[in-house]
């Protein structure tokens, strides 16, 4: 289910899961707009941006649908809670 972040107040929504995930499983998809990096740039709002690679991102921002928009990507390996297998 989606709700309140528990990183911080500016964090904004998360996604929770209410029973444990056993290793490997796979919990969502990231789906979205394809874009490059040119255009990902471009964007005002990078909100549900994804990189899966060199020049490659995913815009998640008009697909309210998809729930792995609110999983955390964060940069700080403190606060890591998923492994992205970005094939």
């Amino acid at each position: 289910s989606v709700g309140p972040s528990q990183l911080g107040e500016d964090c904004g929504s998360g996604l929770f899961c209410a029973t444990a995930v056993p290793e490997g499983d796979v919990v969502c998809e990231y789906r979205g707009t394809v874009m490059s990096t040119q255009d990902a740039m471009r964007l005002d709002d990078k909100s549900y941006l994804m990189r899966l690679g060199p020049q490659v991102y995913i815009d998640a921002r008009e697909h309210l649908e998809v729930l792995a928009r609110y999983i955390n990507d964060c940069r700080n390996p403190a606060v890591y809670n998923v492994r992205f297998d970005k094939r």
